[in-house]
């Protein structure tokens, strides 16, 4: 049973939900204090949001009778430290929503109070870049997103989760610099997704990722890091951090990359691993123009987002082609200049290529060849006018652009 009294200027807590309520919604309102036993009303709550509330004191019994609760969202109040161990009687609660600088106050003998949760989501981050030694109370922490404050993640910033077994981590912030082993500590990591930083640095950045060599994870996200420090080429050496991991989804789309160098998938350790690719809204030049051919070095690949990769980078190869101030031979993926033959890994299901053909290519076919599992397939643009040949399951399912 779900009951949303949000934004209702309330100062009081509603009494008009049912009783069976499981749900309560009670962001934005003018709460004020939480006395004793505030919630006895709705003992059969597994979810409670009362953020944005101006809650500046809570009662120590204030959650007495929420046996059953397991997300709490608390984020953005007046509430500067803990008096007391409010969240001892939350036995069951294992998703928490709540300030960093919040958190660091809680009662140190009652840390306990806090070693079942398995989600964390921070609003603010440690203004000394180092995070509190609560985190290692922190048992059974699995996913923690944090609004990082520093620009600086150091090597000591994550020491106090040495024992924590994190598995997913999201950063968000103004980052600058990541320390070479700053997420040393995390030796359980499988997921990292640090995006829209903006000011990161490819050479100060994929280094850092020397930690996770030969380990196995499901995702790593940069995307929409390095736009402005002209640093715009990822060469063999700084995608080998990348390479001699086992991660099986990379996404590195926004980034104003222009190439990545020609051999970088090839010497991949772990080409076989990686399923889903994103590339997407980058920036590539002529010197990408067999950036297809490259991905077919990737086995086991399922998902290939290159949508948006700047269609200059096709209609270079056009120019070069037709000017012949450049020597190439693109008979390997173009039969003619208005029939295209493109070879695919045979293992892809999902591709999007959507605007990255030019104004200046009136095609008439294109032809997936190697393909035996794709089943969708986007190249979506305001140019194309002709139809397209595919030899895929569902082909009959699609219509000319």
């Amino acid at each position: 049973m779900r009951c949303d009294c949000s934004s209702r200027n309330l100062t009081f807590i509603p009494t008009e939900c049912p009783r069976n309520t499981s749900e309560l919604y009670l962001a934005s309102n003018d709460l004020g204090l939480l006395g004793k036993e505030t919630f006895t009303r709705y003992t059969q709550l597994s979810f409670l949001d009362i953020s944005d509330s101006n809650i500046p004191t809570i009662d120590q019994s204030a959650f007495n009778n929420l046996t059953q609760l397991k997300n709490l969202k608390f984020l953005n109040n007046p509430l500067k430290k803990f008096q007391s161990n409010v969240l001892a009687p939350l036995t069951e609660l294992r998703v928490l929503s709540i300030s960093y600088i919040l958190l660091s106050t809680y009662p140190r003998e009652s840390w306990s109070d806090v070693c079942r949760i398995t989600a964390l989501v921070c609003d603010d981050g440690p203004s000394n870049g180092t995070f509190s030694e609560i985190f290692s109370a922190m048992k059974n922490l699995n996913y923690f997103e944090v609004e990082y404050q520093s620009v600086v993640i150091h090597n000591f910033t994550f020491q106090s989760f040495k024992r924590t077994p994190l598995k997913q981590l999201n950063i968000n912030g103004h980052l600058r610099v990541i320390e070479i082993d700053a997420f040393a500590p995390l030796e359980l990591l499988s997921s990292l997704i640090i995006p829209n930083q903006n000011f990161l640095k490819l050479s100060k950045t994929l280094p850092a990722l020397h930690v996770f060599q030969n380990r196995q994870m499901n995702e790593l996200d940069l995307s929409n890091n390095f736009k402005n420090y002209g640093e715009y080429v990822i060469s063999a050496d700084l995608f080998a951090y990348i390479g001699n991991i086992c991660v099986k989804r990379l996404s590195l789309g926004w980034n104003g990359i222009r190439r990545i160098d020609a051999n970088a998938f090839q010497k991949m350790k772990y080409k076989h691993c990686l399923e889903s690719l994103n590339l997407n809204h980058n920036d590539f030049d002529y010197h990408q123009d067999f950036i297809v051919l490259y991905l077919n070095f990737l086995i086991n690949i399922k998902r290939i987002d290159i949508s948006e990769i700047s269609s200059r980078s096709i209609e270079n190869i056009r120019e070069q082609n037709t000017n012949g101030t450049r020597t190439l031979d693109h008979r390997a993926i173009f039969g003619t200049r208005s029939n295209w033959s493109i070879r695919l890994p045979s293992s892809l299901e999902f591709l999007n290529a959507s605007f990255i053909i030019g104004r200046n290519d009136p095609i008439n076919s294109i032809t997936f060849k190697g393909i035996k599992r794709l089943e969708i397939v986007d190249l979506h643009t305001h140019h194309l006018q002709t139809a397209i040949t595919q030899k895929m399951k569902y082909k009959h399912c699609l219509e000319s652009q």
